[in-house]
């Protein structure tokens, strides 16, 4: 609405009072947002609370303007403070020889931290590729192949967005 002005107090945690003053209210009562509210949430994750709008005034449980002509009916309800989700994201590499060509037919496994393993087999190029993992997931990643020895054999990460340079190169 516009030459509206709305003040946010906030008396007590847990608590905003909203109080707004118009110069010309509209005649006509119309839908539309009057106050869009914004929280900075302090809580857990999943955890659910109520939300409830009061006059303490009059208790009337709608805004109403000069002429007394409600425009909006207030309604209570409840929300769940939801954390951020992540998108599932890919690791990947290569294994070369100490050369730097690629292995063919390696077998490169992950380990997650819940003890679930995923396996991949290098392509002609000796590159390999998991996807659909979970954003920042310590991740164990250990490689094999026939008649090479690696150095280390095992990695740790910790996978935080794509990545693809989680390699391996043989000793010989």
């Amino acid at each position: 609405m516009q030459n509206c002005t709305f003040l946010a107090n906030s008396p007590a945690p847990g608590k905003i009072i909203v109080s707004g003053t118009c110069p010309n209210p509209p005649i006509n009562s119309g839908s539309g947002t009057l106050i869009n509210l914004s929280f900075d949430v302090i809580g857990s994750d999943g955890q659910q609370s109520q939300l409830s709008f009061t006059d303490p005034v009059e208790n009337r449980s709608m805004f109403q303007f000069n002429d007394g002509t409600p425009l909006a009916k207030m309604t209570d309800g409840s929300f769940a403070i939801v954390g951020p989700t992540a998108a599932p994201v890919t690791a990947g590499g290569r294994v070369m020889t100490s050369t730097g060509r690629g292995v063919l037919g390696a077998t490169v496994s992950l380990t997650d931290s819940s003890g679930n393993t995923r396996i991949a087999v290098t392509n002609v190029f000796g590159y390999y590729r998991f996807a659909d993992l979970t954003a920042g997931e310590t991740c164990v990643l250990s490689v094999f192949a026939k008649k090479l020895k690696f150095t280390p054999q095992t990695q740790v990460k910790i996978i935080v967005e794509d990545t693809h340079d989680i390699n391996f190169t043989s000793d010989r």
